[in-house]
């Protein structure tokens, strides 16, 4: 893994034009324009063999983002709590960092150029946030 991996051509982020980076993800993550942000994607199972045990791909609709500006985490359930194999009603006691298990894929930097927080209205209250990222080094020790 290194920290500028992702390659426009094996994953669903794409390259667009002046080589800005179009990011989807599902829900909001309504981080402001002109913020720096940290990308992580990481390795899940894919849906072939049995069970749905295949080979690990990486998840890219489900990064963990980290507004390095403000130190808000953007991620999913995964990110934060192991696997469960029920969910009830309540609040569940999530850690306050991701999981230190997750294999990670990839890892880049870059600064907010546009964000778009959308009701897709494909399912009932599916949120999706598109970003275009303008990717940068990674910041200096000590940033924040």
């Amino acid at each position: 893994m290194s920290r500028l991996a992702w390659r426009p051509e094996e994953s669903e982020m794409s390259a667009v034009a002046n080589g800005m980076t179009q990011v989807q993800m599902r829900g909001a993550a309504p981080i402001p324009v002109g913020h720096r942000v940290e990308v992580r994607v990481f390795y899940g199972r894919s849906n072939e063999g049995l069970f749905g045990g295949g080979d690990p791909v990486p998840v890219f609709d489900r990064p963990l983002i980290t507004d390095l500006d403000t130190g808000v985490r953007y991620g999913q359930f995964e990110h934060f709590h192991p696997p469960i194999s029920g969910y009830g009603p309540g609040l569940l006691p999530l850690s306050h960092s991701p999981m230190t298990d997750l294999r990670e894929h990839s890892r880049w930097y870059g600064k907010i150029v546009v964000c778009n927080v959308v009701f897709t209205g494909f399912r009932e209250k599916e949120i999706q946030t598109t970003f275009l990222i303008e990717p940068s080094a990674p910041p200096s020790p000590g940033y924040r």
